[in-house]
């Protein structure tokens, strides 16, 4: 599946970007409250590979070891400017590509929990809504 993998090979591209965006907004002090900000990506096993064995033995693996399936690529934590500590998640998507149905199982709770969540495609996408949930100062330009 040529497209697939291609499908993939961009969304890494779109996920190595947006961090390093990010990076970039938290050295030139553009993170609210920058001593209380983590971002950092979620592992669930792409390390795996093209040999089908390799993924079943790794897939088996990650699954003993709890690695949950529908869990977005990015989690954060930051406070607010009132010091409240807030979590939340995002995920990149390229092209026409959605949520898979346990991503979007994943939304449902985080909305019903009113943990903040979102879906971006491009990197000022992302920023924009870090913005939104006030972890990028507004008057950040990107």
């Amino acid at each position: 599946m040529p497209s697939q993998r291609k499908s993939r090979n961009l969304e890494d591209q779109l996920c190595a970007s947006f961090f390093k965006s990010v990076q970039s907004l938290l050295m030139y002090n553009q993170i609210v409250n920058p001593e209380s900000f983590k971002i950092w990506h979620n592992d669930n096993g792409q390390r795996a590979g093209r040999d089908k064995t390799a993924r079943m033995i790794a897939g088996a693996r990650a699954k003993r070891m709890g690695v949950m399936r529908g869990l977005l690529d990015y989690e954060t934590i930051w406070r607010d400017l009132d010091g409240v500590r807030k979590h939340g998640f995002l995920e990149a998507k390229v092209g026409s590509n959605g949520l898979t149905d346990e991503q979007e199982d994943f939304f449902a709770f985080c909305n019903e929990e009113n943990i903040p969540c979102a879906m971006f495609k491009t990197v000022s996408s992302g920023l924009h809504i870090m913005q939104q949930w006030g972890i990028i100062k507004p008057t950040a330009i990107f």
